[in-house]
């Protein structure tokens, strides 16, 4: 009986199962997937960090599909990691943690994000990153994730606009200031 056996497995043991059997599927999709252009524009004339990660991955594991996409696989994994653990706290059943947790890894989006040569993957992990330290009341961590994502990518004016609103809301002062510097910093 599948719900008897859901019921005994430990939660981190399914949690790994659920990695596993996304692996698989991703897998699939690296290997039915050619470089692209905007890939190829990025990998051999960009200058951002998706360049430089593409090609540290290349110069480790030499120049093909699957090295080019596993560090986007990999962040993808600690995404969904730190979804679990961000749901810890909301969601008290482990039914609904590993259903939160399938449920964004089915995600169109998600899935793509994971296997092709974006920002896509960087800004969630960057922003689920951001939201656990916040979470877990590690302020000085989320802010360092805050400045690096200052470089990453531009997806993030509209993290720190809705941080800049949540610190004058909440009455946070550091936060309200630091969002407020790093939104005049960004890059246009």
């Amino acid at each position: 009986d599948v719900r008897k056996l859901f019921k005994t497995m430990r939660e981190s043991t399914l949690l790994g199962l659920i990695l596993l059997i996304d692996a698989i599927f991703l897998c699939f999709g690296i290997d039915a997937l050619s470089i692209s252009y905007r890939e190829s524009v990025t990998y051999f004339n960009g200058s951002g960090v998706l360049h430089y990660l593409t090609n540290v991955s290349c110069a480790l594991f030499g120049q093909n599909d699957w090295a080019l996409r596993l560090p986007f696989m990999f962040i993808h994994f600690g995404s969904v990691i730190l979804l679990y653990k961000l749901s810890k706290p909301l969601l008290k059943r482990k039914v609904d943690r590993l259903t939160s947790v399938l449920i964004y890894m089915m995600l169109p989006g998600v899935s793509a994000g994971a296997i092709l040569v974006n920002e896509a993957s960087l800004v969630i992990f960057l922003t689920l990153l951001f939201v656990w330290f916040f979470q877990e009341g590690w302020r000085n961590q989320a802010y360092i994730v805050l400045i690096i994502a200052l470089f990453i990518d531009n997806a993030f004016a509209i993290l720190y606009l809705s941080l800049f609103f949540y610190g004058i809301v909440q009455k946070d002062s550091k936060l309200f200031s630091l969002v407020l510097i790093l939104f005049g910093l960004f890059r246009v």
